[in-house]
């Protein structure tokens, strides 16, 4: 992992401390909402450990932004619950069978706290990052953007924040991707792009995938982003709104990486002095994005 070590010195050394003066907003923390059945629904923050008992035979523990899942006994059925991300946050959930998810800021999945059939289905508004144990034993099926996802792997990631737009990546194994009667395999290290009305698929061979840091690791990665996509990004951690002024291009393209856990500040001065823009932070959570002005 020595390009992560790398990039967070360089970026260390890019960035300075925001004045006192300037509006700020600090990263994102781990806060979500469980929503249950019946209109009942849990508030979870990263400061509290409390267990739930949540239906017949089976706990929720919240502890240091972890949702952990405990099924006592044999259970027959599962309750559909949906864990809610909102902006500015993250979560991370460790379901019965010891699958692992994190959820990225303004995303929604949608699960059965209990599965006693081979594949487990669950619905997915947002981005996610999925560790399976045991896949020969339990594969997953995720469903977004009337996307029909099958892993059969132990690790990959979903980003179904548009419904135009929606990215499978896979570390290990294969993913299989239908759509109404098409249906398509994407193998290790493939990024999968599905674009378009049409629903035309798109791959994309990813090198030294092992050694890119990702959300799930605490960084943004911007690689082959516009600036309108690393915008949706920093609004959904930051929980801020951009505008553009006229006369700014928003499909320039940016390749970094930056740690999530900078204040917006810190990450907008990394970004002005890589060339990129000029930023100005406003209250009501707004930033006015302009081009950088040259000095000949």
């Amino acid at each position: 992992m020595l390009l992560k070590t790398k990039r967070r010195a360089d970026t260390a050394s890019k960035i300075g401390k925001s004045s006192s003066h300037q509006i700020d907003y600090p990263p994102g923390v781990r806060s979500a909402t469980l929503n249950l059945q019946g209109g009942r629904y849990i508030e979870l923050k990263s400061n509290i450990s409390k267990v739930y008992q949540i239906g017949q035979g089976v706990t929720v523990k919240e502890k240091n932004g972890h949702l952990i899942y405990v099924v006592k006994g044999k259970q027959t059925s599962g309750m559909l619950q949906e864990l809610v991300v909102p902006f500015g946050s993250e979560y991370i959930l460790d379901m019965a069978d010891h699958t692992n998810v994190w959820l990225n800021s303004g995303s929604k999945l949608k699960y059965f706290s209990i599965y006693n059939f081979a594949v487990k289905f669950v619905w997915l508004e947002g981005q996610a990052h999925f560790r399976i144990k045991n896949p020969a034993r339990q594969q997953i099926q995720v469903m977004a953007n009337g996307l029909s996802i099958q892993a059969d792997c132990s690790e990959f990631a979903v980003d179904a924040y548009l419904s135009q737009y929606t990215r499978v990546y896979a570390y290990d194994g294969k993913v299989n991707i239908g759509r109404e009667n098409y249906v398509t395999t994407m193998s290790i290290h493939q990024d999968t792009i599905l674009q378009g009305i049409n629903g035309l698929f798109s791959f994309v061979d990813v090198q030294f995938t092992e050694d890119i840091p990702t959300s799930v690791d605490g960084y943004f990665s911007f690689i082959r982003y516009s600036l309108r996509q690393m915008t949706d990004e920093l609004t959904r951690w930051y929980n801020v709104h951009f505008e553009f002024s006229d006369d700014f291009n928003v499909s320039n393209r940016i390749h970094s990486f930056i740690p999530r856990e900078y204040s917006l500040q810190e990450i907008l001065q990394y970004l002005a002095r890589d060339g990129l823009a000029s930023f100005e932070v406003q209250k009501g959570r707004k930033v006015v994005v302009k081009p950088l002005k040259r000095r000949w």
